[in-house]
């Protein structure tokens, strides 16, 4: 049921909506030229309901995976009514203008989306990573550096700077990043021509999975975090998801692997020695083993007990546009 209403409703409710206004595009169209709509239809036959007003049936039908508009001769030119008796530049506004409702609809929902105010991560973004050989690393990109603008745009998280870069592919991005130096203090440096592939080749790690570089070869993350605290059914839903992630990683990992590439204490699990699995009280003992025994086994310690880290969260801001700036930057988005 969970995902009859979370997701299938939802969908083909979007669904409907952008078809009914793409066909609404066919409809006004055809009335402004004088093409007769025999038909305008939400939903697809068999027909539920309807009724006629001014030479067009208006229906309501029993399939709701779309919307249709039905208009006189659409191959046939022998009536001056018809769609196909028209000149070509108006069967081409007709037939065109659903696609263009389509695309003003996006321009102004990603311009009210825009308006409304919302809440987002405004804690910078950080080089985590930088992969051998990528274009960043060829471009002088570090690990520690905080990038402060992609393409002459600034960015105060990582998925704006993602999104930046993605539009971007193909070609080459400049960023501009902040680096610190403990000697020199920090200092603004322009770096140019990193390019953004299309189809970023992959890279096998020292525990034989198989990853790919992305689009420029930078992992992303916050520059400023602050502490929060967990609560215990976050924890021990953190926990759960955390052995789901380990044991899906495990099996990939390639025969043969180092035993730093089991290391549960990346996923927050804490090794104990036998004798410290010894000293625990009895419930505590049995769950540090099986731990050991059902997600550890090729592991160093004697038996495991879980030790998240303190949780952090970026600081966020509140931001909206005004519709001069939301309008230019939802036609962005939509292009």
């Amino acid at each position: 049921m969970d995902v009859i209403l979370n997701y299938l409703l939802p969908f083909f409710g979007i669904l409907l909506g952008l078809v009914v206004l793409h066909e609404a595009g066919h409809y006004f169209t055809a009335k402004l030229f004088g093409v007769q709509v025999l038909e305008a239809g939400i939903g697809l036959p068999p027909r539920i309901w309807g009724f006629r007003w001014r030479d067009t049936d208006y229906t309501l039908n029993a399939l709701p995976l779309g919307a249709f508009v039905r208009m006189l001769g659409e191959e046939d030119p022998t009536d001056p009514k018809s769609l196909a008796a028209q000149p070509k530049w108006k069967r081409t506004i007709i037939i065109g203008s659903g696609a263009f409702i389509n695309l003003i609809a996006a321009i102004v929902l990603f311009a009210v989306s825009a308006m409304v105010p919302q809440t987002i991560s405004n804690g910078g973004v950080k080089v985590g990573a930088v992969i051998e050989n990528s274009p960043a690393q060829e471009a002088g990109i570090l690990a520690g550096d905080e990038i402060v603008k992609v393409n002459g745009r600034n960015v105060s998280n990582s998925g704006e700077a993602i999104y930046l870069v993605h539009v971007a592919q193909g070609s080459e991005v400049d960023f501009v990043v902040k680096r610190t130096d403990p000697r020199t203090g920090s200092e603004l440096i322009n770096i140019s021509n990193v390019y953004a592939r299309w189809d970023p080749p992959t890279f096998v790690d020292e525990c034989g999975i198989t990853n790919s570089q992305g689009m420029t070869g930078i992992a992303l993350g916050p520059a400023r975090v602050f502490s929060i605290d967990r609560t215990p059914a976050e924890t021990a839903k953190l926990e759960q998801d955390l052995k789901k992630e380990y044991a899906s990683r495990e099996a990939k990992i390639a025969p043969g692997s180092p035993a730093s590439c089991y290391s549960p204490a990346d996923y927050g699990f804490k090794s104990l020695t036998a004798a410290q699995c010894g000293a625990l009280p009895e419930d505590e003992r049995a769950a540090a083993e099986s731990l050991k025994n059902d997600l550890f086994p090729q592991a160093a310690g004697d038996c495991y007990y879980f030790s998240p880290p303190q949780a952090v969260e970026a600081p966020t801001k509140t931001v909206s546009k005004p519709p001069w700036e939301a309008f230019p930057a939802g036609a962005r988005k939509a292009w």
